[in-house]
């Protein structure tokens, strides 16, 4: 299942950034075009007091890829073929180019990621006029659990993974003193759909799954939701968004 969190639009052309369920520390740029595509350049840019660039690989074969860093937080990039040869032909999709994120130190959570100042060049190597819509999305960095019995926890709820997300979505959450822990899913009316956690929890690292469904049984709709996590001494709210296509 992929979700398509923002396009770009080049006359014929559209470029969607997706990523999979399971996998939202990373995201492939994809292009829909009904003409022949030669090249494509694209600039990409984040926040790197929160996350880095691991990897960034082209996905077709047979073509000339290159990346540099113009600065730190901002790469560019260029995909084309010395041959002449069309990226893509036209009434066709492909995926182009995959990026990989990690988290900065102990950085968990969501982060904002855009693909800027993008060029999709022609046969003869015009640039196609491009017209950026929503060009940002989020790479969720999950928790990394520490083993060490003796480190210290600070209470926390995390952001749910994937998000948006289909069919079930993970919830971390770390409790630095032991007591009575509840976690529960409001609507965006603020009514309550179901009661994740509702417990003496010890101190530690948790997680949780939501799957979507209410209290009864029943499958909610698509739409935002309001994750809530309340102690003795800390209360915290974060957003979902479930989306089935």
């Amino acid at each position: 299942m992929l979700f398509g969190l923002s396009f770009l639009f080049a006359e014929e052309s559209t470029i969607g950034f997706f990523q999979k369920v399971d996998d939202q520390s990373s995201v492939n740029l994809i292009i829909d075009s009904e003409y022949d595509i030669y090249g494509v350049q694209f600039q990409i840019r984040y926040n790197p007091n929160e996350i880095m660039l691991d990897e960034m690989s082209p996905l077709i074969d047979g073509f000339t890829f290159e990346f540099v860093e113009e600065k730190k937080g901002t790469i560019n990039g260029f995909i084309f073929s010395l041959k002449g040869i069309e990226l893509l032909s036209g009434e066709n999709t492909a995926n182009i180019v995959n990026a990989k994120f990690s988290g900065i130190d102990s950085f968990t959570g969501v982060s904002l990621v855009s693909f800027t100042e993008t060029i999709i060049a022609g046969q003869h190597g015009e640039g196609l006029e491009t017209e950026i819509t929503t060009p940002s999305f989020e790479i969720n960095i999950p928790v990394t659990y520490q083993t060490d019995l003796f480190s210290d926890f600070r209470t926390e709820l995390y952001q749910n993974y994937p998000n948006p997300f289909d069919y079930s979505t993970q919830i971390d959450y770390t409790i630095s003193t032991s007591g009575m822990v509840k976690i529960t899913i409001l609507d965006d009316d603020g009514n309550e759909v179901t009661t994740l956690v509702d417990d003496f929890i010890d101190k530690g690292s948790y997680s949780v799954v939501w799957d979507g469904i209410d209290q009864y049984g029943r499958t909610m709709p698509n739409g935002m939701y309001f994750l809530k996590m309340k102690t003795d001494d800390f209360e915290k709210m974060r957003i979902m968004t479930l989306y089935r296509q």
